[in-house]
């Protein structure tokens, strides 16, 4: 007799959902369909798997992939369980994974009398990042297909009989559905660096005069309000440095301090963007300059911007880390434009932590806060302004 075909993956669907706060979700996982006992006969179907509100309102369902067909015809080609494909309703893939554009897959075809009765291999899911989760194996002639052991796979079909007297395989088992979630992964950006002024001529002072020197306070790094009842709401920008003020005889210059960096949003993947001084900056001078924060991305938060200048000590004016970054290169992506640039490279603080890291010294920006175990942590505080002075004491010939 002829071979049992391998049963179908089940549908697969990938997006996203709207819940209201505090509200309960039942999640019904499909079982997959139970192996096939009796001989002649087509596989069961896999249960559907949903996900329903306390309501009773479905949000979503998908099926599970159809049984495995057995058939006495000499032309096999369209006998195989059903795969399910994918939902196309609601579809947003977010993972960033090209491998999910065929959904679950049919089962393989069996083999008849003349091929030598071989079940037909079980159809497969490829998962979230990618990897195929391979279906049950085919049984032999007069042996039972395997189960299948993946997720929404399906199972292995029974080999047919190829000896009088002799019986065949049974069909295997379906995998079980699935539902992988994620929530409110999104990380702050930087705080860019304060606005640097080199080599900036200042009117002379005559002997006696006055002075005064502001140096700006760094911005603070803001946290989420988050307890276990209230849950999460969107990141906090963090806060804008003060600026650096230098008035002598009636004269006053000023650098400005750096821009926070902005929370990440509630939408998985919405990580805040790094702050920016460039837009304050147009038309200013090419002896002002500024370093953009980096973006937050997946995982980290984004590092601080650096404040790059020409007297910089060892260890000066270099952005925090952004939270769970743990040092050179680590944590943050993007660039900033005109005057600015995310500086990139080595940042301060590092340390396996989602907290973000002060930055050191100098006007740097404090690093963005990220997730850790689905816990919000607060951005890092940016580093006070500096003022350095170089004068030339002047004499008059008597």
């Amino acid at each position: 007799s002829n071979g049992g075909s391998g049963g179908g993956g089940g549908e697969v669907w990938i997006g996203e959902i709207d819940v209201n706060g505090g509200e309960y979700l039942n999640f019904n996982i499909g079982k997959g369909g139970s192996k096939q006992t009796n001989y002649s006969s087509n596989g069961n179907n896999g249960g559907a798997t949903s996900i329903v509100r306390g309501s009773g309102a479905v949000i979503k369902s998908v099926a599970g992939g159809g049984g495995g067909i057995y058939s006495t015809s000499d032309n096999l080609s369209s006998s195989f369980g059903a795969g399910k494909g994918k939902n196309t309703t609601g579809w947003n893939d977010w993972t960033g994974v090209n491998n999910h554009s065929t959904g679950g897959q049919n089962g393989g075809i069996a083999k008849t009398i003349a091929g030598g009765s071989g079940g037909g291999k079980g159809g497969g899911v490829y998962f979230k990042d990618g990897v195929l989760m391979d279906g049950g194996n085919a049984g032999n002639s007069e042996g039972s297909g395997i189960d299948a052991v993946n997720y929404g796979a399906g199972g292995g079909g029974g080999g047919g009989v190829v000896t009088g007297g002799h019986f065949p395989g049974y069909g295997g088992k379906g995998g079980d559905g699935y539902i992988y979630i994620e929530w409110g992964s999104t990380n702050g950006g930087g705080g860019s660096s304060g606005e640097i002024k080199e080599k900036q001529q200042i009117v002379a002072a005559t002997a006696g005069a006055v002075v005064e020197i502001t140096v700006g306070e760094g911005g603070k790094g803001s946290s989420i309000e988050y307890d276990s009842d209230t849950k999460y709401k969107k990141g906090n920008k963090g806060g804008d440095g003060k600026d650096t003020i230098i008035k002598v005889k009636n004269k006053t210059y000023s650098a400005k301090g750096g821009i926070g960096g902005n929370g990440g949003g509630m939408t998985f993947g919405e990580h805040g963007t790094g702050g920016s001084l460039t837009p304050l900056l147009s038309g200013v001078g090419i002896n002002s300059k500024t370093y953009d924060g980096l973006n937050g991305i997946n995982g980290y938060g984004g590092n601080g911007g650096s404040a790059v200048y020409e007297f910089a000590a060892s260890g000066e004016g270099i952005g925090g880390c952004g939270g769970n970054a743990v040092g050179a290169g680590a944590g943050g992506a993007g660039t900033g434009s005109g005057s600015g640039s995310s500086s990139g490279g080595a940042c301060g603080n590092g340390a396996d932590s989602a907290v973000g890291k002060n930055g050191i010294k100098a006007g740097s920006g404090g690093g963005g806060g990220a997730m850790k175990d689905s816990i919000p942590y607060k951005g890092g505080d940016g580093a006070d302004g500096i003022v350095l002075i170089e004068w030339e004491e002047f004499r008059e010939e008597s």
